[in-house]
């Protein structure tokens, strides 16, 4: 299968965003198939895929989903999207150490399944998850799938609050295309001389 990604710059206009970055791996190797470090190599040579760490915010939610399934908790086990105060390390967003989060549309949803709260990215529930599931024990999980940049132990890293490089998240999301089995990322597959004689070969690193 190919998949084409084009980045214009009306698009960008739109968007408002001045780069881009584009990442795809084979999740049965680690191959990766292409890497797009920004929209304008002219403008900047900085790789965006590779050096650029940014909050993955969301998309780090389903490795908390993912401790919840390795203890056992079922998909359809109910927890409540409700209104709830979290005690945290006293800050200046936090100063009385209460924090009182929302979702994204400010509403509520009374008892949900942990599978309708991963569907529809919910805030409360996720972080009522890590709560249960424990915040080292998520961190392993990412971890284990890929995850090298330092991680917060904080209540708010399954909001993805930890800064991590597009490469990283790519290549974990992989483990959930693969059956659980993570993969090293491959940039370069072999190098060959004008003889076609195999000088280095990379071999694909598999891990259950």
């Amino acid at each position: 299968e190919e998949v084409i990604t084009q980045f214009t710059s009306v698009e960008g206009q739109k968007y408002r965003f001045s780069q881009a970055a584009l990442c795809a791996i084979d999740p049965n190797s680690g191959y990766i198939l292409a890497m797009v470090g920004g929209k304008n190599f002219d403008e900047s040579e900085y790789n965006r895929v590779t050096q650029a760490k940014r909050s993955p915010g969301s998309s780090f939610k389903p490795f908390t989903y993912t401790a919840a399934l390795e203890k056992g908790i079922s998909p359809g086990e109910i927890i409540y999207d409700s209104p709830t105060t979290f005690n945290v390390f006293p800050d200046k967003k936090h100063p009385d150490g209460k924090w009182k989060p929302k979702n994204f549309d400010r509403k509520f949803r009374g008892p949900v399944t942990l599978q309708y709260a991963l569907e529809n990215s919910l805030n409360i529930p996720s972080l009522k998850l890590l709560q249960k599931v424990g915040i080292e024990d998520t961190i392993n999980v990412a971890r284990k799938m890929g995850i090298k940049s330092p991680i917060s132990p904080t209540l708010s890293l399954t909001l993805g609050t930890s800064d991590m490089t597009l490469l990283e998240m790519t290549s974990a999301y992989g483990v959930f295309a693969s059956s659980g089995v993570r993969f090293e990322p491959i940039s370069i597959i072999k190098v060959t001389d004008r003889n076609g004689k195999i000088l280095e070969q990379a071999e694909i690193k598999g891990y259950q």
